[in-house]
């Protein structure tokens, strides 16, 4: 990422916190220190097994969600839950519910936006066993429907099948690594996406303010990315797709290898920032 990106980075994080009081009120108590030194012995270390489910409706304030696929008979999730405030994972008509509630309603903002959150944006772009809801799928497992919002984490989604897909990132990276993505609508309202050896199908995929880079992509069907601020590189894996790029302010490269398709599209926008399709 560019310097000047990092600046702007930083500052557009600074203001979402500071817009709503929160992060004065926590830095002036000492709480974000506090947070940043928090001892495992406050944490429970929690495994579950689940089955029979093919939806996915996750919620979180402050954890990154890492999907992945593993040796299980059982899908099994795993994570340290703080103990003054459970997480509730239920089952129901083939729908898994992961929904992390925060009881402090005191200080959280109208944005959903926590004093566990700011904990956990000192490391957003790791994804550690502290604060990260493990879910390892048992091979060969698909997902009809993954519905997820998250208000500051990372998501990542790692060698799974997932048909549909609506995510929401207010602040967090997303991260496709062997994954095959259909249907997918997501959001980012701060953050970048890496993808890498991903197949993307009809996708619709927005960023305010981010980077997105891919590496050895496909994409089939009708496939949208639109950037407000932030590059896009690209490196085909497949280039029988046409591609439409128009960045308003930057630079735009695209390969010469691309084959024409009648079924294969990829539009992208940027309004600040490079564009290049290799």
């Amino acid at each position: 990422m560019k310097t000047w990106k990092k600046v702007v980075l930083g500052i557009s994080l600074i203001s979402v916190f500071l817009g709503g009081g929160l992060a004065i009120w926590g830095y002036s108590h000492g709480a974000l220190t506090d947070l940043q030194n928090q001892p495992k012995n406050d944490l429970d270390f929690v495994k579950k097994e689940v089955n029979d489910f093919n939806r996915m409706d996750i919620k979180s304030n402050s954890y990154n969600i890492l999907i992945k696929t593993g040796n299980v008979s059982k899908a099994t999730i795993t994570y340290y839950q703080k103990k003054k405030n459970p997480i509730d994972i239920t089952v129901k008509e083939r729908q898994l519910s992961i929904n992390e509630n925060y009881s402090d309603k005191s200080l959280t903002s109208h944005n959903h936006f926590n004093l566990f959150g700011l904990k956990d944006l000192i490391n957003l772009s790791t994804l550690n066993e502290s604060n990260t809801i493990i879910i390892t799928l048992p091979k060969n497992q698909t997902i009809d429907f993954l519905k997820a919002d998250l208000a500051s984490g990372n998501l990542d989604l790692n060698n799974s099948t997932i048909k549909q897909s609506n995510i929401d990132l207010k602040v967090g990276d997303l991260t496709f690594t062997e994954t095959t993505v259909n249907n997918l609508e997501a959001h980012l309202a701060v953050g970048s996406v890496e993808s890498n050896d991903t197949l993307f199908a009809n996708s619709d995929l927005s960023i305010a303010l981010g980077d997105y880079t891919g590496n050895n992509l496909v994409f089939n069907g009708h496939n949208k990315l639109d950037v407000t601020s932030g590059d896009v590189e690209i490196s085909l894996k497949n280039h029988t797709v046409n591609v439409q790029a128009d960045s308003h302010s930057g630079e735009t490269e695209i390969t010469n290898n691309l084959k024409n398709s009648k079924d294969n599209t990829l539009t992208i926008t940027s309004d600040l920032g490079d564009i290049y399709i290799e």
